[in-house]
């Protein structure tokens, strides 16, 4: 008995090498429209055939049946290919139909042995978007971080903060703000059984500096303060200097400009003068009116100048 069971053994591991894959079922999982392979097997002299099937709940479909001797492939699907070479046992692009359990069969000299595989398909995960957005509860900045993903199945996440794993698997990530995480970097990762794609966000991308109270926050701060002490010292330099210009103008002794010589009177002409000149005698009498020197002369004619000078006018 011993030795049947031996024997037994002895013959399985010939068939299917040192791989594992042959004894329980074995889980397999395929990515939707690309090749699976079931397994390579190292062929031992003496194998017949090879034969793939599909098992369901009441019967069995054959999918593939290859003549080791005659190598004469008989199949309903292309898809399912033996390579001799390689012994590789795979199926080509795969479909969401293709799910299910396995059965391959070796026949060697009239013995049969047997691998069963439970193939899963997953659709491979794609277009991984993060997003974090922020806002002020209580006082604090509360950031929330969102990861999604545009294709994939049975698709798991997962958070990490600086590398450090995070005992969280939601798609959503809610932290607050402190001055230990305000400069930390948070990685999203989703996964499936075939694929993983992860992406990294900061939060300092998100919180205003009022909003999160990091070292960053305070550098902003000084350099607020630092402008307005400039300004403020500039304005009191300005503020002073016009005082003092000021003062100084107020003290400073008037200037008294020298007095200028003032000019001579004109000597005023005498309105009285004893006229001398029987001319001047003549211009006088003429500025009278026509009606005075009528009314003077008695309408009696002017002959002679030294008659319209008059006696009174005459030169002694």
């Amino acid at each position: 008995m011993f030795c049947a069971w031996y024997l037994l053994c002895l013959m399985t591991t010939r068939c299917f090498g040192n791989s594992a894959l042959c004894g329980n079922k074995t889980r397999l999982y395929g990515t939707l429209g690309q090749s699976q392979v079931f397994v390579q097997l190292n062929m031992e002299a003496g194998s017949e055939s090879l034969v793939i099937r599909k098992v369901q709940e009441n019967y069995k479909t054959k999918l593939l049946h290859y003549n080791l001797k005659t190598k004469v492939v008989d199949t309903d699907d292309s898809r399912f290919q033996y390579n001799e070479s390689c012994g590789s046992v795979s199926l080509l692009r795969l479909q969401r139909g293709d799910e299910g359990v396995y059965e391959l069969t070796v026949e060697i000299n009239k013995t049969e042995r047997f691998c069963n595989f439970d193939l899963k398909i997953y659709e491979q995960i794609a277009q991984l978007s993060a997003s974090v957005t922020g806002g002020l509860q209580n006082d604090s900045c509360v950031v929330t971080m969102n990861c999604s993903v545009e294709m994939g199945d049975d698709v798991s996440f997962s958070w990490t903060q600086d590398q450090k794993t995070l005992s969280h698997n939601s798609s959503t990530l809610v932290i607050g703000i402190t001055p230990d995480n305000a400069n930390s970097s948070y990685t999203c990762r989703a996964k499936n059984p075939v694929s993983e794609l992860s992406s990294t966000l900061r939060l300092t991308e998100t919180c205003s500096p009022t909003q999160a109270k990091s070292p960053v926050n305070f550098d902003l701060i000084y350099i607020i303060s630092a402008t307005v002490a400039i300004i403020l010292m500039i304005t009191l330099v300005f503020i002073i200097k016009v005082c003092l210009h000021k003062i100084g103008h107020f003290t400073r002794p008037p200037v008294i400009s020298p007095k200028r010589p003032q000019a001579p009177e004109p000597t005023p002409v005498p309105t009285n003068q004893a006229i001398s000149t029987i001319y001047a005698a003549v211009q006088k009498r003429e500025t009278l009116s026509p009606r005075n020197n009528a009314t003077a002369t008695g309408n009696i004619p002017i002959s002679t100048v030294y008659d319209l000078a008059g006696p009174s006018n005459a030169i002694p």
